[in-house]
């Protein structure tokens, strides 16, 4: 029989049904078939199902059950995601017991269970469920000891033991059993307690040679890694005693650790004193080294977790080691053997108090995963009894050019992250996503290194992990490659700290290279010429061009400083183009006038090659600092519109559009007919693939939870159409596909980020 891969049900993020795609496969309607506590651990039938012990509320209670006890059947229950089917077999222990965790394992299941008849003393009981009847009967052991049912850890011991991590129940003090079946009977053995006050917030590992690790933590009042420890505690679960281990490289609090094959230990994110409470938690990693007994620095994680969990699961690409989710709305895969990261998985939001279960599985060769939130700022683990807040997510391979699978849901190739960076599809290659911020809790928003390959057809896999996280950044092709500069990092508020450029030699190559000596101001216009270079503009008006060499192992940069400059402009806002006929043209953002203030354009910028300087197109009538430059160097402003003089006069609260001509020097109106955008911040217009768009949110006072809208301007009827509607984050790095209908019965095929280019 092949052996069962083990799930562990780790901490979650928030998002709700109403927002959830809609699944190619049967699913409980309400998930009420998944009685499941927060943690438990899960295993996996041959034929995908997802199998546990749990509790089931008898209709009928039997006449002799205590007024006391809760009529609860403990039972085998399963649930296949692909087609739905689910089924309870009764176990026939005492009625009354609560199942508070679980371990599978390759020949059955150890559980803990709570008899909800004793009122004045918890009574616990531990049983073995064996997978079939060939491996005996279901064996059960009852417990006299105390322990914290807000902390059950169970750690695998070899075929037919584990060990039971907690805490004592009148203390803090952590506590170890270990449970071993033997023939027909189960044995509990005692530990002795580590006498170290603590919170819930340390992390456990037990390698194969029975060392049993207690990982930082810390006996603060409050969370967050004021008082954090980067201390280790080892209990050899041979000789019974404890003993200090090797520190970790950072004191750590809400982390999370697990033993690797090779013997090491893995320790992941939490909070530190470089990623304090407020700030999103860390994305740093360590490994202890079994050779040198000392932690070492691992690459750090694409996006930061806490009160997350590690899981080894059997995807269709390789068994893989999951980390998430946590207080993050992401789930990344760690490969032990290149210390490389990868995003795998992503959801709408984050919860500050992490969340309840995660159920990945695979249908038709498609990993998809099934994650169940807590509900944010509920600060209470009853939101895990709110099985509705479940989403559905795609699970992305590894990218290996268009091998990736098709999800079967638009909604599904949503990466839920703002300001990533966009690189749009050319001929085989396919589009990137790069970067963007994700909700990690409450007010947190912490940038993002994840990357993603999409392709035309809608197959979405992960790319290598930026160096440094970043959003709003810039992104070019660089030959079969990928530059990508500035953005705003990880210390948001420091200029100082500018993320320098990384670059992505190839498709298929294995990670990014930091490009020294390379960094962009955030109030930078950049835009790449028909020769492959960069020109940047900066703020006071410089104007530089960059030429890359790509080398083997670095990428050469040679900068070139024109000697005419353009009027000095503010980002964002400032944009700049090369036209068909060579031509550059700078519009948008504020203009800085010799007082340092900031005034609205009245006119836009043109190079002439011929001449060798900067000329000015005519005014528009709007009053506008947000402008689009097409190809053929018309541009599109939007704004409003003064009703009188503008010394006295007004704005005129409508969606008002115009358009130069291709020399800059008339101006016209930009039809806004079928539109139902409003002129607000959130209010964009772009171009792609030669066709016009505009987001924004949509003009309807009934309309519920801020409605986005992401519209297409059909150049035959002269009108504006609705493509795409969505609120909240389903916004943030949504991806769409379109056939728009064009002149002649032609039809063209986009790839459209919704937030915009």
């Amino acid at each position: 029989m092949r052996q069962a891969c083990l799930l562990f049900v780790f901490s979650l993020s928030c998002a709700i049904l109403a927002h959830a795609a809609t699944p190619p496969f049967p699913a409980p309607p309400t998930f009420s078939q998944l009685p499941l506590r927060d943690s438990q651990e899960l295993g996996t039938d041959d034929d995908g199902s997802l199998r546990w012990i749990g509790s089931r509320l008898l209709r009928t209670p039997p006449s002799d059950l205590p007024k006391a006890c809760s009529a609860l059947e403990t039972n085998v229950a399963s649930w296949n995601p692909a087609n739905g089917k689910t089924s309870e077999i009764p176990l026939g222990f005492p009625i009354g017991s609560f199942v508070y965790q679980q371990l599978p394992l390759a020949a059955g299941t150890f559980a803990l269970l709570l008899d909800t008849c004793q009122s004045d003393l918890k009574k616990w009981r531990f049983i073995w469920v064996p997978r079939d009847e060939r491996s005996g009967p279901p064996l059960m052991l009852e417990t006299k000891e105390e322990m914290d049912g807000f902390y059950l850890r169970f750690l695998q011991l070899g075929e037919d033991a584990a060990a039971l991590v907690t805490r004592e129940n009148s203390g803090s003090n952590i506590r170890v059993y270990v449970i071993r079946r033997e023939g027909g009977q189960l044995k509990q053995e005692n530990m002795p307690q580590l006498d170290i006050p603590t919170r819930r917030d340390f992390a456990t590992a037990l390698t194969n040679k029975g060392q049993l690790w207690i990982l930082g933590g810390s006996n603060s009042k409050y969370r967050g890694c004021d008082e954090c420890r980067s201390e280790t505690h080892i209990l050899d679960l041979q000789s019974k005693k404890w003993r200090n281990g090797p520190p970790m490289l950072e004191a750590r609090s809400e982390l999370a650790a697990s033993a690797l094959p090779d013997g090491s230990i893995l320790v992941t994110g939490g909070w530190t004193k470089a990623a304090g409470w407020g700030e999103g938690p860390s994305r740093t990693a360590e490994r202890w080294n079994p050779q040198s007994n000392r932690f070492e620095a691992l690459p750090p994680m694409p996006i930061g977790h806490a009160l997350h969990r590690h899981m080894w699961w059997n995807a269709p690409w390789g068994k893989t080691l999951l980390v998430g989710v946590g207080t993050t709305g992401a789930v990344d895969a760690y490969d032990p053997s290149t210390n490389s990261w990868r995003n795998v998985g992503s959801w709408p939001s984050g919860s500050e108090e992490g969340g309840c279960a995660l159920y990945p599985f695979v249908v038709d060769g498609t990993a998809y995963a099934w994650l169940w939130n807590r509900s944010e700022g509920y600060y209470s683990s009853k939101s895990c009894e709110r099985p509705e807040l479940s989403k559905l997510s795609l699970m992305r391979a590894p990218y290996q050019g268009s091998q990736a699978p098709r999800p079967s849901s638009e909604s599904l190739r949503s990466i839920f992250r703002k300001g990533a960076a966009t690189v749009a599809a050319r001929g085989a290659a396919p589009a990137m996503l790069i970067g963007g911020v994700q909700h990690a809790g409450m007010n947190n928003y912490p940038p993002s290194a994840a990357v993603e390959a999409v392709t035309l057809d809608g197959r979405v896999s992960s790319m290598p992990t930026l160096r440094i996280p970043r959003e709003r950044a810039h992104a070019f092709r660089l030959g079969d490659g990928v530059l990508v500069l500035g953005g705003v990092g990880p210390k948001q508020n420091d200029e100082s700290q500018r993320p320098a450029a990384e670059w992505l030699p190839s498709m298929g190559s294995p990670g990014w290279q930091l490009v020294d000596g390379l960094t962009v101001d955030s109030d930078t216009a950049l835009t790449q010429l028909k020769n492959g270079s960069l020109l940047s503009i900066t703020a006071d008006g410089m104007v530089r061009q960059l030429t890359f060499t790509p080398k083997v192992q670095n990428l050469a940069i040679e900068q070139h400083t024109w000697p005419a400059k353009v009027r000095p402009r503010n980002a964002p806002g400032m944009k700049v183009r090369e036209l068909d006929d060579g031509r550059i043209v700078v519009a948008g953002g504020p203009i800085v006038n010799k007082n340092g203030e900031e005034i609205t354009p009245k006119t836009y910028e043109i190079f002439d090659w011929a001449r060798k300087r900067w000329s000015q197109s005519s005014p528009p009538t709007l009053d506008s600092k947000d402008a689009l430059i097409l190809h053929d160097g018309r541009v599109i402003i939007w704004g409003h519109r003064w009703r009188g003089s503008e010394a006295t006069g007004t704005y005129e609260d409508k969606l008002t559009l115009e358009i130069s001509s291709s020399r800059g020097d008339k101006w016209a109106p930009l039809p806004s007919t079928g539109s139902k955008l409003t002129l607000d911040s959130n209010y964009k217009v772009f171009e792609q693939d030669g066709e016009l768009f505009a987001r924004g949110s949509i003009s309807d006072p009934e309309a519920k939870n801020n409605p986005v809208a992401l519209e297409w301007f059909n150049t035959v009827t002269n009108q504006w159409e609705r493509l795409w509607t969505g609120s909240g984050y389903d916004v943030w790095g949504r991806t769409i596909v379109r056939k728009l209908a064009g002149k002649n019965a032609q039809s063209k095929t986009v790839m459209l980020q919704v937030e915009g280019d």
